[in-house]
């Protein structure tokens, strides 16, 4: 009786083991397959899920001479918090057709959060519209900002003070004047689980290691930018495992 006990209980576990792999491989097909290619920039993105699954989201596409740039961070962890990410980016691009207006959109998707998980979860979340002939980058944020590194090495926060998506029904979100990125600027929008990412002393990465990084590989291509964040966010840890998921979209303005 025991041993068959132990084979069913195996057996489910395998079975939950493969469904949240092909999840996760879902997951995946929902994130954009390749940048969109736009002269004088270099764009790229990336997302390292803690588990099969996650909560973080990141998204960039063209509509109307704008590069529309999104990234996202749900509360918690796993499954539920991915199926709420797999309906926001549905309704953020749903919405990108039919509204101009970043502040807007998001006011929507937090109506739809706030519906969806009864106020039970959050999302901090950018939205970014990049308007391809002047540089020009109109943003709206929910608890989650990016930042501008000029070539100097100077950091630029941006954030309109907006509470995250799902907290409160009505929330109207507001957006910031627009800022015209300039050659040589990168544009950086990361999820929180790169900077907070800590040694098996418990101390953070940080922001500011986030942001020397990506000075010092600006010259470097997007793609290698990114990669270098990665290195440098394990290169902390060590063996201390890193227990969030992180996204991160980084747009270089070529010089």
């Amino acid at each position: 009786v025991e041993r068959r006990e132990r084979r069913l209980t195996q057996r489910r576990l395998d079975a939950t083991q493969r469904e949240m792999e092909s999840a996760g491989e879902v997951q995946r097909m929902l994130l954009p397959t390749s940048a969109p290619i736009v002269a004088g920039l270099e764009i790229a993105g990336s997302y390292w899920p803690f588990d099969h699954v996650g909560g973080d989201y990141y998204d960039y596409f063209l509509t109307d001479g704008q590069l529309s740039l999104v990234i996202a961070d749900v509360s918690g962890h796993g499954l539920a918090s991915a199926l709420v990410m797999a309906g926001l980016r549905r309704l953020v691009r749903s919405c990108v057709d039919i509204h101009d207006d970043v502040a807007e959109i998001l006011s929507i998707a937090n109506r739809a959060v706030f519906e969806d998980t009864a106020g039970g979860r959050f999302v901090t979340a950018f939205f970014g519209s990049v308007d391809i002939e002047t540089r020009e980058l109109t943003y709206a944020s929910a608890g989650h900002p990016a930042y501008i590194v000029t070539p100097s090495g100077d950091a630029t926060r941006l954030n309109s003070g907006n509470i995250p998506l799902g907290l409160v029904r009505e929330e109207v979100m507001t957006s910031r004047p627009p800022v015209v990125l300039q050659p040589g600027d990168v544009l950086v929008l990361p999820t929180d689980g790169i900077y907070e990412a800590r040694n098996s002393d418990g101390e953070l990465w940080g922001i500011d290691a986030l942001l020397q990084t990506i000075h010092q590989h600006r010259k470097q291509t997007a793609d290698r930018i990114i990669a270098a964040v990665h290195a440098g966010v394990h290169a902390h840890c060590d063996s201390n495992p890193v227990d969030d998921d992180m996204a991160l979209i980084v747009v270089k303005v070529v010089e």
